[in-house]
């Protein structure tokens, strides 16, 4: 007996006013064992591999079984051949409450004959949609950065090529701040032209600091440009980590911007004498 069976078979029960209720034995479920997702991109158009995919969106025929934390152990009710689809998930804004399926990767689908009792290893591999552009990738390797000082800033960001910082590769950014040097602020040279009406626009990075930073837009209108603020802050972390920001509302809050900047800051944080924040492989990412 299916588990749909027996629901329906136990409402009919009920409805009847039965005295005796009938409890056949439980399923034996099968299982999908995820341990991870890999991404594979074109290093030359799509910038780095390095990710945080942290969350399967499980679907088996095209219906949603559920969103898992990996690595994951997963239940399923069918037996037979199924098609089973992945679809990466992300933590927004680095906030482990705030999880969503990142919408630039395609999912990934595979055919597995599913058996009570038994577990089937998945194993992931998902790619960046052929239609996603990458308006800005910065990886630091270069003589020239693509930002630079703002107007409020008292610092920038540098090249540091100390191999005990870097993330990958031979380099990446950094910004130092003091007493004298409170506040950060650097913005992409360039302009960029970005979609709107709730196209999903993310920035990506890999971070590690000991001083909070956040990060923002400037709304280039016909006679002034605005700044305004992602409300979104990563907090100090001895190791390095990704980040993937949602700048989608931001920018759609804009409407009358003619194209965009895009912004990275900070405030020296009360308790913190020397801050530093080490950044790498920034992508500006949309469809």
């Amino acid at each position: 007996m299916t588990l749909r069976t027996f629901l329906f078979a136990f409402g009919i029960i009920v409805s009847l006013g039965s005295c005796e209720l009938i409890n056949p034995e439980d399923e034996i479920p099968a299982y999908l064992e995820i341990s991870n997702i890999t991404l594979n991109v074109d290093p030359g158009s799509q910038g780095t591999a390095s990710h945080k995919l942290t969350d399967a969106w499980v679907f088996i025929d095209n219906d949603i079984q559920g969103i898992y934390e990996l690595p994951a152990k997963i239940p399923v009710l069918e037996s037979g051949i199924h098609t089973v689809k992945i679809i990466a998930g992300i933590q927004e804004n680095g906030i482990a409450s705030s999880r969503l399926f990142y919408p630039f990767l395609n999912g990934y689908e595979i055919d597995i004959d599913l058996r009570p009792g038994q577990i089937s290893k998945v194993n992931p591999v998902v790619t960046y949609f052929s239609t996603t552009k990458f308006s800005l990738l910065e990886d630091f390797e270069d003589a020239g950065i693509k930002f630079e000082k703002s107007s409020r800033s008292d610092t920038t960001l540098q090249i540091a090529t100390d191999p005990n910082v870097v993330f990958e590769g031979n380099a990446c950014g950094v910004a130092y701040l003091d007493l004298t040097k409170q506040l950060f602020e650097v913005q992409t040279i360039a302009n960029y032209t970005l979609p709107r009406q709730g196209s999903p626009i993310f920035l990506e990075l890999n971070y590690k600091t000991n001083n909070t930073f956040t990060f923002g837009i400037y709304a280039n209108e016909i006679t002034q440009s605005v700044r305004l603020s992602t409300g979104v802050f990563l907090n100090p972390t001895t190791e390095w980590k990704k980040a993937y920001i949602n700048l989608t509302e931001v920018i759609t809050n804009a409407p009358s911007a003619i194209d965009f900047k895009i912004f990275i800051g900070a405030i020296r944080d009360e308790n913190v004498n020397f801050p530093v924040i080490y950044i790498d492989n920034i992508k500006l990412v949309h469809l």
